[in-house]
């Protein structure tokens, strides 16, 4: 996939995103190279086993032998959600400049499908169950509409996964009942670009991945002509990873599962030239909190009105709005002084009570004694007329940072693998791969550094 340059800000770096990431199994062996569709394993993660089987394989044909497969969560006994590309078929390319922003429209359905709570895509044993109608939102267009919810033809009983909350009943901006902006992903794809295709269907973790932009928010928002309804995150997706979720990653290590949306695109490092890729980039998410009616109404039907399980309706399916919306009365959430070398706009925005120009735009920073030796100033910075600014002598500290981009587009392959697992038959030429690419715009190392940095301030 090669890198997509669009001439914007300086500060920012560019890479290609690959419209969903389902994978497919190869007929490969060990040693072999097979020939990849379109598709997005979790990168520098780890293998899951079975602790969090909650995280399901999706699979499109029967079960252990799929013939394109993505991931998912299961948010009910017998409900997931995962990407729509996953379920019905989309372009190679997807332009989100096109239709007024929302991009080309998805196509037929895929196949008959199947989901697994297995640690792996290859086991046909247990914990497979049959896919019995699939709930998709009425706007087709691929931008901003990404997601699937897919009815299964039993219940899925809690001594093999319990399911997670889906992030419907707070607005994923609401920093009051969300302050935690760090995911942990989970999914069956491949370890990275150009990894032969035998290294996916196995269950894996990463965590710590920091969110880049959410449209709308106070803190990390994304620039003017983002799509609303989806996020953007840092590094750690990769090809066959579509439709997993975005964990909040203190919710799995508390054993609480909560996901904020789907994954629907993501990109890698590749250069122009044909150079190959070496990493991995970037997620676009697909939000749920934008998609609460349809989550609601799917869950009441799946659930046959709340009397098919035996535990009373979810607190998740009644929305809340936030605190400072609820009322006159309502305080909003305290906000958490940002540290020096944050972007600020007033000097009650941070702990140190001064907000200044620093020599790379208006940040946090601390007074000091121009005659102090040596300077009371962090490393980095010099003081100049009682203000701890930039040291233009020496490393540049990271840069606060603005809003990442908004997406474009670029013509690379995309996320589908096709085939069937080493034995089994079945197509590797893509064809019917959902997948396709699409630009985005994303920050460079140091300004994602400064977003997390930002993130963990609040």
């Amino acid at each position: 996939m090669r890198l997509a340059q669009i001439g914007v800000a300086s500060a920012l770096s560019f890479v290609g995103i690959v419209v969903g990431c389902s994978q497919s199994p190869s007929h490969s062996s060990p040693g072999e190279t097979t020939a990849v569709s379109t598709s997005q394993a979790i990168q520098g993660g780890t293998a899951d086993g079975t602790a969090h089987p909650y995280a399901v394989g999706v699979c499109v044909g029967p079960q252990g032998n799929c013939s394109e497969f993505c991931s998912g969560a299961l948010i009910l006994p017998n409900v997931v959600v995962t990407a729509r590309h996953c379920v019905d078929q989309s372009p190679k390319i997807i332009d989100c400049t096109l239709n007024g922003g929302t991009g080309p429209s998805f196509g037929p359905a895929n196949g008959a499908l199947s989901i697994t709570t297995n640690g792996s895509m290859f086991l046909p044993l247990s914990g497979w169950h049959t896919v019995q109608s699939v709930s998709l939102p009425t706007d087709k267009h691929i931008c901003g509409n990404d997601i699937a919810l897919l009815i299964l033809a039993d219940v899925v009983p809690s001594t093999e996964a319990k399911p997670v909350v889906p992030g419907v009943q707070y607005l994923m901006t609401d920093f009051y009942m969300h302050p935690h902006r760090n995911l942990t992903a989970i999914g069956y794809g491949v370890t990275g670009p150009n990894q032969q295709q035998f290294t996916a269907g196995t269950r894996r973790l990463r965590s710590n991945i920091g969110i880049v932009c959410i449209p709308g928010d106070e803190i990390i928002p994304c620039p003017a002509g983002f799509n609303d309804n989806e996020f953007y995150t840092e590094d750690g997706t990769c090809e066959g990873d579509s439709g997993s979720s975005a964990f909040d990653a203190q919710s799995v290590t508390d054993n609480a599962a909560f996901s904020f949306g789907v994954l629907s695109r993501g990109g890698d490092n590749a250069g122009d030239a044909g150079q190959p890729a070496t990493l991995c980039k970037g997620g676009l998410y697909t939000r749920l909190d934008k998609f609460r009616d349809l989550v609601v109404q799917t869950a009441d039907a799946a659930s046959k009105s709340w009397t098919l399980y035996p535990k009373p309706v979810p607190d998740w399916t009644v929305y809340v709005p936030p605190k400072m919306d609820a009322g006159v009365d309502a305080a909003p959430p305290p906000k958490k002084p940002r540290a020096d070398g944050v972007a600020c706009t007033t000097n009650d925005d941070c702990a140190s009570k001064l907000c200044a120009e620093i020599g790379i735009g208006k940040a946090c920073t601390t007074s000091c004694d121009v005659n102090a030796t040596p300077t009371t100033c962090k490393d980095g910075y010099a003081c100049i007329a009682s203000i701890c600014v930039v040291d233009q002598d020496a490393a540049v500290p990271e840069t606060p940072a603005g809003p990442a981009a908004a997406p474009t587009t670029t013509t690379t392959s995309g996320c589908t693998v096709t085939g069937a697992r080493p034995g089994a038959s079945g197509s590797t030429d893509g064809s019917g791969g959902p997948l396709g690419l699409v630009a985005i715009a994303t920050a460079s190392a140091l300004v994602l550094a400064a977003r997390r940095r930002r993130a963990a301030s609040r």
